[in-house]
């Protein structure tokens, strides 16, 4: 556990000085030391205490956890379960798909309510869903 740190530390240190082949070649030698992503599976055990039924990783699918499906979508693809990992990938892109289908039911209850800031609020939304980090991460790990 500590020479994988130690090695992550060197190459962030070499990475400042420029040597990115070393940078590449210690990055890799500390990945493959834990190929087992404990961290990835504490993560999960730690997102699922709170989820509804405290053990189904669906919760966490229905809750729309994107930052706990993301890190196992990276996991399945660094293990090699292509297929599983463009699984996730696509669902993940659905949470996306939701939102933006849930704001046009958002139109209609904002002129109902005479909401019109929420509504401008929910016009920026529309700017910017595409362009957040994780919808980002998820297309290019399912074009990977």
């Amino acid at each position: 556990m500590c020479e994988e740190f130690g090695d992550l530390l060197k190459s962030r240190i070499l990475k400042h000085v420029g040597d990115l082949v070393a940078v590449a070649s210690l990055t890799d030698e500390a990945r493959c030391m834990d190929l087992a992503d404990r961290y990835v599976a504490l993560a999960g055990k730690t997102a699922v205490l709170f989820t509804k039924d405290g053990g189904q990783h669906n919760n966490l699918h229905d809750m729309q956890c994107m930052w706990y499906e993301l890190a196992s979508d990276e996991s399945y693809f660094r293990h090699g379960d292509f297929g599983r990992a463009l699984e996730k990938f696509i669902a993940v892109e659905k949470h996306y798909a939701d939102i933006t289908e849930d704001q046009f039911d958002f139109h209609s209850y904002c002129l109902r309510k005479m909401a019109p800031r929420a509504y401008v609020g929910k016009l920026k939304l529309k700017d910017w869903l595409h362009s957040h980090a994780y919808f980002h991460k998820v297309a290019a790990g399912a074009i990977r």
